[in-house]
């Protein structure tokens, strides 16, 4: 386990995690967009190495359902009628390198969220998350229970402060992944009708049979995220509980 300290907080991070280094904000970053209560970890008692035992996505699946592939993965009325959870949130350390690694203690998630809106706003998001985290190939830790709370979002300056690397990779990912659709539709609608598009216009535009709007370059999402027309949403994650039970469950799952 790796740490650094700043002003008295300090940031834990798994060596060992397949990440985008390219993406790793700098400590100084990361501490103003944290919430100061998110620096404060959750007592985990548990020992090693149960605490470090890992899942697959097709273990999680086939137990609790849902997706293997979904960042928030439901499951159907069967599974969740047996065990009761349907707050799953999985992510990718590669592409979130500053969220939480360490079970119990805090980190940051980016999005494309509408702007304005709060973390529940969103069907799949839930007031308490279930946090699992990939650290690398197939393997899944489970790092507790947390809440999500808006933190301020990156600044344009912040944004044209950025590496041109950093910036690059990032307007790739929104041109090119599921969840960059929102903002993609709204760049659009923005040039085509001449002003912003309301909610309803951007769903409406969503649901048509191609609602993809790859043909929004990422020149034209850099240009929108340096001229402050959209932003990247930055959420702040604590660690709120800790379920022992749970991942001695996890430890002892069959293998698919």
């Amino acid at each position: 386990m790796s740490l650094s300290t700043i002003k008295g907080a300090t940031l834990y991070a798994q060596p060992n995690a397949e990440v985008k280094k390219e993406l790793i904000l700098k400590d100084e970053d990361v501490l103003h967009l944290l919430h100061h209560d998110a620096l404060q970890p959750f007592p985990v008692t548990l020992p090693e190495p149960l605490r470090s035992a890992t899942v697959t996505r097709r273990q999680l699946a086939k137990h609790y359902g849902g997706s293997e592939m979904d960042t928030f993965p439901k499951p159907g009325a069967d599974k969740f009628a047996v065990h009761g959870r349907a707050n799953f949130m999985c992510i990718n350390l590669q592409w979130n390198p500053n969220a939480p690694q360490v079970p119990g203690h805090g980190g940051l998630f980016f999005d494309s969220t509408f702007p304005g809106d709060a973390w529940t706003a969103r069907e799949k998001h839930s007031p308490l998350q279930v946090l699992f985290v990939r650290l690398s190939g197939n393997k899944w830790l489970y790092l507790g229970e947390y809440e999500v709370g808006e933190a301020p979002a990156l600044t344009t300056a912040q944004w044209r402060g950025l590496p041109n690397a950093v910036r690059a990779l990032w307007t790739k990912n929104i041109h090119e992944k599921m969840w960059g659709r929102e903002m993609r539709a709204r760049i659009h609608l923005r040039r085509t009708l001449g002003r912003e598009a309301t909610r309803s216009e951007v769903n409406d535009a969503l649901s048509l049979e191609d609602g993809s709007f790859k043909g929004v370059s990422p020149a034209r999402i850099n240009a929108a995220l340096e001229s402050g027309d959209e932003c990247v949403r930055t959420w702040s994650m604590k660690c709120v509980g800790y379920d022992e039970d749970f991942q001695r469950e996890l430890s002892q799952l069959p293998s698919y």
